[in-house]
């Protein structure tokens, strides 16, 4: 899975109607999708976000060790 918290979208039903997990906080949006919808995010990220902001997503690597010591 990857994770991603998004603001200065304002629309974010294509997301929705393409079958990412969305979560509402507000104005912004904690949104989860798989491996294989990394491009679509992308694109649409590209194509929607609003001027003086910048988007990040978590990905998992499979090659960390993800526990907690």
């Amino acid at each position: 899975m990857n994770y991603s918290y998004l603001m200065g979208i304002n629309n974010i039903e294509k997301l929705k109607q393409d079958n990412f997990e969305i979560k509402s906080f507000r104005n912004n949006y904690g949104v989860i999708f798989d491996e294989d919808k990394i491009e679509l995010f992308e694109k649409y990220i590209f194509e929607t976000l609003e001027n003086g902001f910048w988007n990040e997503y978590l990905v998992k690597d499979e090659g960390y060790n993800n526990e907690v010591i």
